[in-house]
């Protein structure tokens, strides 16, 4: 992740086959680019991002991950209110032609420590162990980053 963006809000939806699918209120006008996220212990992740800035789109859990018992609390952290995550596109790579330049590829795939977790009227979407530093909020949605900027959680506050 390299910053953030204004995005004023996010929906949240579960259902018997997909238990986890937040959409940041951001139109684009071509295909996104995909992360898949596979867990080292279990679970997918399928990441949505605009493919000219890097706006995180959505994020859908394609199979549950494990549960988290140690869970971090975001209240206390600097918050960031009406964005969303902007993440670095070095990732998918770039193809330059004559003309212009695109992604390279349009799917990139990495492994995370994944959970899945209810609490208190919380879903936690984890990628990762490390500690929380600041909040990016956008609606009901709060995305955790690191300290080092990287992806820590994604937060649906139910209800």
């Amino acid at each position: 992740m390299i910053g953030s963006a204004t995005c004023q809000d996010s929906s949240f939806e579960s259902d018997p086959w997909i238990s986890f699918k937040v959409t940041w209120s951001i139109s684009i006008e071509e295909q996104p680019l995909y992360a898949r996220i596979s867990g080292r212990h279990g679970g997918e992740v399928e990441i949505k991002v605009d493919p000219r800035n890097g706006l995180l789109l959505q994020a859908i859990v394609i199979e549950p991950p494990p549960t988290d018992s140690s869970w971090h609390d975001f209240d206390a952290l600097d918050r960031l209110e009406g964005v969303t995550a902007v993440i670095d596109l070095a990732q998918w790579g770039t193809k330059v032609t004559p003309d212009y330049q695109e992604p390279a590829t349009r799917v990139t795939e990495y492994v995370e420590d994944l959970t899945l977790t209810h609490s208190a009227g919380v879903t936690r979407l984890g990628f990762s162990s490390k500690p929380a530093a600041r909040v990016l909020a956008a609606g009901a949605t709060r995305i955790g980053v690191s300290m080092d900027g990287s992806l820590v959680a994604i937060d649906v506050i139910e209800g």
